[in-house]
């Protein structure tokens, strides 16, 4: 049996050994924990550094978004007209018969506008110049003042064709030929234009140069020298104004009784085009 004192001397040296283990081991292990906190801790404060208010987020990302950029423009309203020589010449040429009897009304009207319809053919129109517009039978009616009544007292026929004529020298004698021939009813003698289109597009190029001129002339104002470019462009409104000569109403068989060949003046068409654009700058 081992003695107090080397029980005593036995337990010193496994402390010493003991001690010497823990220094030997301990010491690496304990630096090796604090290398791990302080990498944990500088993470948790660059993570720290990351996180952004709420407000101060809003700001980051509005400076982020660019402002809307809207175009410069300017509109403005381009008009033009332009004459042209009308190349067409229209009229209305008919024959209007009276008789008590509706049968014989029309046969009277027949004959007539037969004449005059071969007439116009021989006189070198062409047959699709040559259009019927309107053939109408209608009652004529007289006044018992007696009795005090209306009554039939005999029927009216009115057979009416529209004639273009494209060579304006023979107007006349086609007027003057037409009524021998028998017509009694001339009218609404008008001036036209066979491609009305061509007209209108030069008018509406001319519409947009307008447009144009009056776009820069109010950016002079303002010094603005820019170039400007058509956005948007927008046909508006336009017309025609057909030319009618001095014969514009209804020519009565007396003024076709004339012995020379009435004369027709011939005018200018006016063609309009109206134009609105938006233009950048």
């Amino acid at each position: 049996m081992k003695s107090k004192k080397q029980k005593k001397s036995l337990k010193g040296g496994v402390f010493m050994k003991l001690n010497k283990n823990i220094i030997r081991f301990g010491i690496p292990v304990l630096a090796l924990v604090l290398s791990f906190s302080l990498l944990f801790a500088s993470s948790i404060a660059a993570d720290n550094e990351k996180i952004v208010a709420p407000e101060d987020q809003e700001i980051v990302s509005a400076n982020l978004i660019s402002a809307p950029v809207y175009d410069r423009t300017i509109q403005t309203n381009g008009e033009a007209t332009i004459k042209v020589k009308p190349d067409v010449c229209s009229i209305y040429i008919g024959v209007r018969t009276e008789n008590k009897d509706s049968k014989q009304a029309q046969k009277e009207n027949t004959e007539k506008m037969n004449k005059v319809l071969d007439f116009l053919k021989k006189s070198g129109l062409d047959e699709k110049d040559i259009k019927t517009t309107s053939y109408n039978l209608t009652p004529s009616y007289g006044y018992d003042s007696e009795k005090g009544v209306s009554f039939i007292n005999g029927y009216i026929v009115e057979n009416t064709v529209n004639v273009k004529i494209r060579d304006f020298s023979k107007i006349g004698e086609i007027l003057s030929g037409a009524s021998e021939a028998g017509a009694n009813n001339i009218y609404n003698i008008s001036y036209e234009l066979s491609d009305k289109d061509a007209a209108y597009k030069e008018a509406l190029k001319l519409a947009v140069k307008n447009s144009e001129e009056k776009a820069k002339a109010m950016l002079s104002y303002f010094d603005v020298k820019t170039k400007i470019s058509p956005k948007q462009i927008t046909e508006q409104s336009t017309y025609s104004e057909p030319v009618y000569p001095m014969y514009s109403g209804r020519i009565t068989e007396a003024v076709m009784d004339m012995k020379n060949e009435p004369q027709i003046s011939v005018g200018e068409i006016s063609v309009k085009a109206n134009v609105t654009v938006v233009y950048t700058y």
